[in-house]
Parts: structure tokens; C-alpha cells; sequence
């Protein structure tokens, strides 16, 4: 069975994949909007508001994928190994439109 990552090295290659084509990829987003945080700056539940904020774009995703012929279950798997990737990516460069071309 092939798998999308599977070790470390890979995380880090597909992380730098990631930033690399960052502004493709911002391009090509399409994301209904999101809710704003209920408060500007810190507040106690900002996390949760977050959490619910993202929740219908998530279960819009993988409604999305299942139109296209994945199951529920390959589609959540694939986006908690995507996410592990997009956060390593973010970690190691938090704007990468702004290294030089």
C-alpha cells in the first residue's frame, strides 16, 4: 500500500513542497468564508470559536471529496496528514510570499 507520508524525511520534503507553492496554492483556494473570532485579540474560548468557525469548511471538504469518489475515512486520514505537513510548512516559514523569488 502506498502512502502519502510516511516518515519524517517525507513530512519535511512535502512541507517544503508546500511552501514552495504557497502562492499557486493561494490562488487556486476556494473557501466560502469563515466566521471572524467573536472578540479581537486573546479571550478565554477563542480556540473553540475557532474550532466551530472551521468545522462546516471541513465537513464541506470532505462532502466534497466523497462527490468525487473517496470515502469519508480517506478523506479525513488524508487531511490529518496534510494538516501534520501544512504545520511543519507554516513552522518552518510563516509567509514564504515573502522570500525572494
Amino acid at each position: 500500500m502506498r502512502q502519502f507520508i510516511g516518515s519524517a524525511a517525507s513530512i519535511v520534503a512535502t512541507a517544503s513542497a508546500i511552501c514552495s507553492n504557497q502562492r499557486s496554492r493561494r490562488a487556486l483556494r476556494r473557501m466560502d468564508k469563515i466566521p471572524h473570532p467573536r472578540h479581537e485579540g486573546r479571550y478565554p474560548d477563542r480556540n473553540i470559536d475557532c474550532q466551530e468557525a472551521l468545522d462546516l469548511a471541513v465537513r464541506d471538504l470532505v462532502d466534497r471529496a466523497e462527490n468525487a469518489g473517496w470515502t469519508a475515512s480517506e478523506a479525513y486520514r488524508a487531511i490529518d496528514v496534510i494538516i501534520v505537513a501544512q504545520r511543519l510548512a507554516y513552522d518552518l516559514d510563516p509567509d514564504p510570499a515573502e522570500d525572494p523569488a
